[in-house]
């Protein structure tokens, strides 16, 4: 952060920025996202709306239960597939030695952005899965921590 704050300074005040720093904050970005997917699921924060949820849960307890349990499989099944996508492109990344930056200037591996992704998905995906067990047995609803 104190590293983009000063790029930011250099370019605006200087006139002089700081060399890669654009380029690996856009690629930390996605990482940070992915990174903290599975905690935001395991605490219950993932984002979602939960109006209808209410209405049904409040008419029905075994239809929210059924809900919940295909959100969390859903979920886990989404999270599953994007790894499964993003692993040629991980490899491929891998295998041909791809840089981000500029070749003399500043370059840096793009494979352990990629991996993260790909290690993100994984454990997010492992986090909904985790959940169906209790979600199926109601013992908690899925916005609640686990």
């Amino acid at each position: 952060m104190l590293v983009v704050v000063a790029d930011v300074a250099g370019r605006n005040f200087l006139d002089r920025p700081i060399t890669g720093v654009a380029e690996f904050a856009a690629r930390s970005v996605a990482s940070i996202v992915f990174l903290q997917l599975a905690a935001a699921i395991c605490s219950g924060r993932m984002t979602r709306s939960d109006f209808l949820l209410r209405l049904i849960g409040a008419r029905s307890r075994t239809a929210l239960r059924v809900l919940e349990v295909g959100n969390a499989a859903l979920g886990a099944l989404l999270f599953l597939a994007l790894a499964f996508m993003a692993w040629p492109e991980l490899a491929q990344s891998w295998q041909e030695h791809e840089f981000i930056g500029v070749q003399g200037v500043y370059t840096v591996a793009a494979w352990p952005f990629r991996a993260l992704i790909v290690l993100g998905a994984l454990i997010a995906a492992l986090a909904y899965a985790l959940q169906l067990p209790a979600l199926w047995r109601g013992e908690f609803e899925q916005g609640d921590p686990a």
